[in-house]
């Protein structure tokens, strides 16, 4: 029989080390380095390194889809092209194979909570993989996407479900710093949570998913349309 959790509660665990004892490997740095002066942040949770993983993926062996959105807030009308989040893995064993591919969704807000999508982006690749730290052999990682999506100013809602992967491990969304506007909600019929919830009514304490948006990749990106998303599923 499979046990799946909901969260990994990392700051909890005894004899875990904190984030400060371990490098950010990745040669491009992680998602702590500032930023370089041709970039803006349109919103920002900055990601908690001691922080929980809540579940976000998909393991449709086991039936298993689970979803943590975030909202953010959008001020001033503008064009969103860098989407990078943080999350890992847990459940897990070295040598466990890796999720290879994300799910974002895009929704409008109903008051608190997503109310309908406006897109879905399957990535080709991992998402640019990045190796943070390791929490007592849980690997942490930040992910980039690269899509630029023109937004109104409004409040919006960001998912990232880790696709269709095995068990073990299981993968969830890193907890940011603090709470800002809205708290993250949940989703998961497999969990007995078929419409969206507070995170906190899951996990017990308060939640909120890390995640960034900014308005440039630093690299060429095409625009893409509300249109174009929508015919891809």
């Amino acid at each position: 029989m499979k046990t799946f959790a909901f969260v990994l509660a990392l700051a909890l665990a005894a004899g875990v080390a904190s984030a400060e004892d371990y490098p950010i490997l990745s040669a491009g740095g992680g998602g702590m380095n500032p930023l370089d002066n041709d970039r803006t942040v349109i919103w920002e949770d900055t990601a908690n390194l001691d922080g929980s993983i809540g579940t976000s993926e998909q393991i449709l062996e086991f039936g298993l889809e689970s979803e943590l959105a975030n909202d953010f807030l959008v001020e001033v009308d503008v064009t969103i092209c860098k989407w990078t989040w943080w999350g890992g893995y847990y459940n897990y064993l070295p040598g466990d194979p890796l999720a290879t591919f994300w799910i974002l969704r895009i929704y409008d807000d109903g008051g608190c909570v997503p109310f309908s999508m406006l897109g879905e982006i399957v990535t080709a690749d991992n998402a640019n993989e990045t190796y943070i730290y390791d929490q007592a052999g849980f690997p942490v990682y930040e992910y980039y996407h690269c899509e630029c999506i023109p937004f109104a100013a409004n409040l919006y809602w960001f998912g990232a479900v880790a696709g269709d992967h095995a068990f073990p491990p299981q993968w969830g969304r890193l907890q940011a710093d603090v709470v800002q506007l809205c708290d993250t909600v949940f989703q998961s019929a497999y969990f007995a949570f078929p419409d969206w919830v507070p995170a906190m009514d899951v996990f017990g304490y308060v939640y909120d998913a890390s995640q960034r948006m900014e308005d440039d990749c630093g690299v060429p990106t095409e625009e893409t349309t509300w249109g174009s998303i929508k015919s891809l599923y």
